[in-house]
């Protein structure tokens, strides 16, 4: 039997470790396609693009989403949750921001990691921090986002998919937002585009 508990337990904390690793590469992700659909959030608006990619994610997220839009906010603030919770918390040494980790010493047991009942979205720990139940909403929450930025920047959702690089010439740029005003058209230009690209690669001129 103990075989047995101590077998789910180390698969269990396997699990955590995966789990955290899917999370914070999923937010490395969301930056990624964040800095990608700047130029088509901002079109020929001014913006300074080094600047902006030295920016937290939630700013880059309010300048590309509307934060007065109520899908857009709540998709933030999800986040936010998610990031603060599980990311920031095991990225820095699982302590929680305004003193809200804390462990207790309990005779003949040992230190107990407790947090303050007064924060209601702080990691709650049973032997491990996240839960089977836990991670499948996570899982199901990133689909919604995903869904989210691919109906409400198609044509960025569609050149992040693409894999091709961002060209910041002003003769570029200006070349792909023209393209991106019809989708199909844009959509044709991305497979000539990649098409144009492999030749190149392959030496196959």
């Amino acid at each position: 039997m103990l075989n047995t508990f101590f077998a789910k337990r180390d698969l269990e904390q396997y699990a955590v470790y995966n789990s955290l690793a899917m999370i914070d590469s999923y937010f490395s992700r969301l930056e990624h396609i964040l800095v990608l659909a700047l130029p088509f959030s901002k079109n020929n608006k001014e913006y300074d693009i080094k600047k902006f990619i030295g920016e937290f994610w939630s700013k880059k997220y309010s300048e590309v989403f509307d934060l007065n839009n109520q899908d857009s906010k709540r998709i933030h603030d999800e986040l936010n949750l998610i990031k603060e919770k599980y990311r920031n918390t095991f990225a820095h040494g699982g302590f929680e921001k305004k003193g809200q980790s804390f462990h207790f010493h309990l005779e003949n047991y040992g230190v107990v990691p407790a947090t303050m009942s007064d924060y209601k979205n702080s990691v709650h720990f049973n032997f491990i921090p996240l839960n089977e139940s836990e991670f499948e909403n996570i899982c199901l929450f990133f689909d919604v986002v995903d869904n989210f930025f691919k109906e409400n920047l198609e044509a960025s959702w569609m050149f992040c998919n693409s894999g091709l690089d961002l060209i910041m010439d002003d003769e570029s740029l200006s070349r792909l937002l023209k393209k991106a005003e019809d989708l199909e058209v844009f959509r044709n230009w991305l497979d000539s585009e990649n098409e144009r690209l492999s030749n190149y690669i392959n030496a196959d001129y």
